[in-house]
């Protein structure tokens, strides 16, 4: 992969879509460019990985569905007793291994730098389309238990 290449982890030429990120089909011959206007190639770019972040993000939320994973993350919640500290220890590793089953087959590594790199990615479009924040928040909901703000007491002071 080309340093500062954004291709959802694709590898060049990464033949899984048909396609590479970002290419279109025009009927040319390969290897063929026809000319482009001013800005369109990373028009073109940023839509197709934004698209491609949705469809990745809509097969992880997916994957957390079946029965199978649904009940692993069951068990792993029912372990952590919500304690934050047990969270990371049971919950985490569980949710990261679930994430790295799909998105390994979109070219990022089988590891937990693969799931960062890919939460990284949903993060930079989060701003772009609502629908990938809306997806990003559900799948966030779904391993992260809802953070709440301890009450404010004014009997309490710092000295």
């Amino acid at each position: 992969m080309m340093e500062g290449d954004e291709r959802l982890g694709m590898m060049e030429g990464d033949e899984r879509s048909g396609m590479m990120v970002g290419e279109e089909r025009s009927g040319m011959m390969e290897g063929e460019e026809r000319p482009r206007m001013e800005g369109e190639e990373s028009d073109i770019h940023t839509v197709s990985l934004s698209l491609l972040s949705s469809v990745v993000l809509t097969e992880v939320i997916k994957a957390f569905g079946s029965p199978d994973n649904a009940m692993r993350m069951e068990e792993a919640r029912d372990n952590a007793c919500n304690d934050m500290g047990k969270m990371l220890q049971f919950v985490l590793p569980v949710a990261t291994q679930i994430q790295q089953d799909v998105i390994k087959s979109y070219g990022f590594s089988n590891d937990g730098e693969g799931v960062l790199k890919f939460a990284r990615i949903i993060k930079t479009y989060e701003g772009q389309d609502p629908e990938i924040a809306a997806m990003s928040a559900k799948l966030k909901s779904m391993f992260l238990p809802p953070m709440t703000v301890p009450p404010h007491s004014a009997g309490i002071s710092a000295s």
